[in-house]
């Protein structure tokens, strides 16, 4: 199987694979020092019998030395059948001339592999002993038989390897169903994750399982909140934009109604008293020019107003300082009995332009708010570079309102989405009749 083939399996059969190859190689590990045990006991066993038989016959000729050929003859029959039935060894007599062919070295053994009985290499060869007779020589073979010792090794080692097979087997077949068994809420939490990602709700899902499942389930539970939340403030922060832009669409209807539209109804009303004027009356005709230049003003700074409020600062030409300073000049010439106190760091004009944007907005809508509800006599603006972050600070000694109120317009809370994704704290501090401190810190590395 290659290695893209293994990359597509289940977690489970992967596992099971790989334990099954572990255990298969351990088996045949333990298999090989059990058939190289065997070999060496067979072949030791029947070594010590051959040599004990050796020296049997030694001990026994040495008995018969001097007996009479007949009686040493019948003497070495009768010891020979007693290895007739026995293990180990094949026991033989003949003479040169009419040679026995009942014991022959053993190669291949009935019931028992050929590669396993190749242990026999290490037994001993044949032993011949030559008995000088009357009659003529007479010959006694012992010849090793590892037969039942080969079998009877076999057979221990053959079930030994049916057991570690079946434990091995038995083993791997219960961490196969285990890890089944564990990994089935899996299935139902990738199912989850797909509605989730599909933006469904999630699923509702068992608390059973393994730990590491559970804290799983606990982990995309949360992840799902979070996840709603999410859309929840998104849509929440598309609709205050929406009512944000119909503010701003009535503002500016406003504006041009009541101040713009006023004037222009002065204009129309004076040309129209122009016209009916004594061509001869010119100190009347005068005044009337004058009132209709009054009026030409202030529909110009109304104009200039709402342009400066709509459109956005020419900073890259003026700096943030700069631009800060032309906007108070103007709120200044609007407003009367409100002091505007500066405070801006000359380093204001490092600050990237599209970072500088959002604080000149900041700074726009705090006046906004301190000279329009606050009722605020004086307000202080501090704009500071202090190392990576952009401190901007507001301060008003109007009215103030209660800080930890949901109601608290829709102001505060742009300033406060606008600082939040520049990755940046908003801070509102005010109470009632104590004023209100408007605080943004804004860092600079996410905008290099």
């Amino acid at each position: 199987m290659r290695l893209p083939e293994l990359k597509n399996l289940e977690l489970r059969w992967r596992l099971s694979l790989v334990i099954g190859l572990l255990l298969t190689a351990t088996m045949s590990v333990g298999a090989a020092i059990a058939v190289s045990d065997a070999r060496v006991a067979v072949g030791d066993e029947v070594n010590a019998s051959l040599r004990a038989a050796t020296a049997n016959l030694d001990v026994t000729l040495a008995l018969l030395r001097g007996r009479p050929a007949s009686e040493v003859e019948s003497a070495l029959q009768l010891w020979s059948a007693t290895y007739t039935d026995g293990r180990h060894l094949c026991v033989a007599l003949d003479r040169p001339s009419q040679p026995s062919m009942r014991c022959h070295q053993v190669t291949d053994v009935s019931k028992v592999p050929a590669w396993f009985s190749r242990g026999a290499e290490v037994i001993e060869p044949a032993v011949v002993h030559e008995v000088a007779l009357e009659g003529g020589v007479l010959r006694v073979h012992l010849v090793p038989d590892p037969g039942d010792e080969l079998r009877e090794a076999w057979s221990d080692v053959r079930n030994l390897l049916l057991l570690i097979g079946l434990l091995a087997f038995s083993v791997n077949l219960c961490i196969f169903l285990a890890l089944s068994h564990g990994l089935k809420p899996l299935r139902q939490l990738m199912l989850a994750m797909d509605q989730i990602g599909r933006g469904l709700p999630m699923p509702a899902l068992s608390d059973r399982g393994a730990l590491e499942m559970r804290t799983l389930l606990q982990g995309l539970r949360e992840l799902s909140q979070r996840l709603v939340q999410g859309r929840e403030a998104l849509n929440a922060l598309h609709l205050r934009n929406l009512e944000l832009q119909e503010d701003e669409r009535r503002f500016v209807a406003r504006e041009l109604h009541d101040e713009i539209g006023q004037h222009v109804t002065a204009i129309e009303m004076e040309v129209i008293r122009i016209g009916h004027l004594d061509p001869a009356d010119l100190p009347q005709r005068q005044e009337r020019l004058a009132q209709i230049r009054e009026s030409v003003s202030q529909v110009h700074r109304v104009s200039r107003r709402l342009a400066h409020r709509l459109k956005p600062p020419a900073i890259d030409r003026l700096g943030l300082a700069g631009s800060i300073r032309s906007m108070t000049e103007r709120w200044r010439e609007d407003l009367h009995g409100v002091e505007l106190h500066l405070d801006l760091d000359a380093a204001c004009d490092r600050i990237p332009d599209e970072l500088a944007v959002h604080v000149y907005r900041i700074v726009q809508e705090s006046l906004s708010n301190a000279t329009r509800h606050a009722q605020a006599g004086n307000v202080w603006v501090r704009v500071a570079l202090q190392g990576a972050v952009v401190i901007v600070r507001i301060h008003d000694d109007g009215r103030g309102f209660d800080a930890a109120s949901s109601t608290a317009g829709f102001g505060l809370a742009g300033m406060r989405e606008r600082a939040q994704a520049l990755s940046g704290r908003f801070n509102v501090e005010s109470a009632a009749d104590q004023g209100t401190m408007i605080e943004a810190i804004i860092p600079l590395a996410m905008h290099a």
